[in-house]
């Protein structure tokens, strides 16, 4: 089997349809790679090399994003949207969101209002930047400087 047999984009609708449908259940390899009829040794090093990071890194950080996407668009309190997206502790989830965001779930929860609120409102968001990263989603950005 030959790198370009497995059809990644098919492969990550796959993985992000099973993190939406079963949020708090863990995603194995051995799953993902008898979907897709490979061995999970020759599937993780495939994806590694296309990815550039482990499995288990990528799915964790795809369960991150959409709950960021919960955090901003939903009211929900924080240790539910940890629990519904598979972390076993908030302070797992609190880690991993700040690793990843640079902000703790909560201040980035504020700190995404506040900005939605400025664009309402038309004002130029004085200090901060918004930038779109394929995989991560937005990120915010501040600066002293302006």
């Amino acid at each position: 089997m030959d790198y370009f047999d497995i059809d990644f984009e098919e492969l990550l609708e796959y993985i992000d349809e099973s993190i939406k449908q079963n949020q708090n259940e863990e995603i194995t390899l051995d799953e993902i790679a008898k979907q897709f009829y490979i061995s999970k040794y020759y599937f993780h090093r495939l994806f590694h090399s296309a990815t550039g990071e482990p499995f288990a890194k990528f799915i964790k950080r795809r369960r991150l994003l959409f709950a960021s996407h919960e955090i901003i668009s939903t009211d929900k309190d924080l240790i539910d949207i940890a629990y519904d997206y598979g972390f076993n502790s908030q302070d797992v989830f609190i880690r991993g969101f700040k690793q990843l965001f640079g902000y703790t779930p909560g201040y980035f929860r504020k700190l995404y209002r506040e900005i939605i609120f400025i664009k309402r409102d038309k004002l130029k968001p004085k200090g901060v930047n918004i930038m779109f990263d394929i995989y991560l989603g937005q990120r915010l950005q501040f600066s002293d400087n302006d």
